[in-house]
This record gives structure tokens, sequence and C-alpha cells, in this order.
């Protein structure tokens, strides 16, 4: 009795499996979110739920962005990133709120970076204004 009850949910199992869906192999090359799973996650997942995954991964709605700047600059024996985004807004309102309370824009390092960035742009600037001060006399 129980090896009969315990068949149909392995049928079940071998049919979900048994779908057109994504081969783990082709998963892990093609999506980089499967790359970074363990392996033992990756054992537990079906076909279907990695077809899922995949999907909801590689949906293009949320990936091209009007602005897409991104930068790795080298500091001393570290790289350090910047990406600056921006298009239309599709997040709701909800998620704006939780993620203005999780991301402060007010935060010490954000505050440090501003103050690099402008003291850089205004060293420029000043560059710039002697070498047109030096070159065109008027």
């Amino acid at each position: 009795m129980a090896d009969q009850a315990k068949q149909p949910d392995q049928n079940q199992d071998q049919a979900a499996d048994s779908q057109p869906a994504l081969d783990s192999v082709q998963a892990m090359q093609g999506n980089w979110l499967f790359k970074r799973l363990p392996p033992w996650v990756m054992d537990t997942l079906t076909n279907d739920q990695k077809a899922a995954i995949h999907d909801a991964v590689t949906d293009p709605s949320w990936q091209r962005h009007v602005v897409n700047i991104r930068v790795s600059l080298p500091f001393f024996k570290q790289r350090f990133y910047i990406t600056v985004v921006g298009g239309e807004e599709k997040r709701d309102a909800d998620r704006r709120s939780k993620e203005r309370n999780t991301y402060p824009l007010r935060t010490i390092a954000n505050i440090f970076f501003v103050i690099g960035a402008a003291t850089v742009f205004y060293a420029v600037a000043l560059i710039a204004l002697a070498f047109h001060a030096t070159i065109f006399e008027f």
C-alpha cells in the first residue's frame, strides 16, 4: 500500500520533468543566476521551476534603460564601479517606498562621493580655464 501511494507522486514528478522545458545545462550556460546557485539547489529544482526562474530573470521589460552608464575604476589596489541607469519608472509605489527605506539617499558614502565628484569636476574645470588663459590671451 505504501509503495502504491508513493507511485502517483513519482509519476507526477516524472511527468512534470518530461514536459518540454530548459535543459539544466542550457539554463546554467545562459543564465547568470543559475551559475550562482549551489549545485544541491539546482538538483532540487524541476525543469518547470528552472524555466520559470529563467523567464523571470531574462524578462526584457526591466533590463533596458534609456540611460545605462557602467564604469569600473581602479583605486589603489581595488576596483570600484559606478552605475547610472535611468528611464521610465516601472516600480509600484509600495516597492519605491520600501527601497527608499532600504537604500536611503543620504548616507556618509553618498555624501563623500558627491563631494569627491564635485571636487574632480571643479579641478578639471580650473585646469581647463588655466590652459585656456595661457593659450588664448585676449
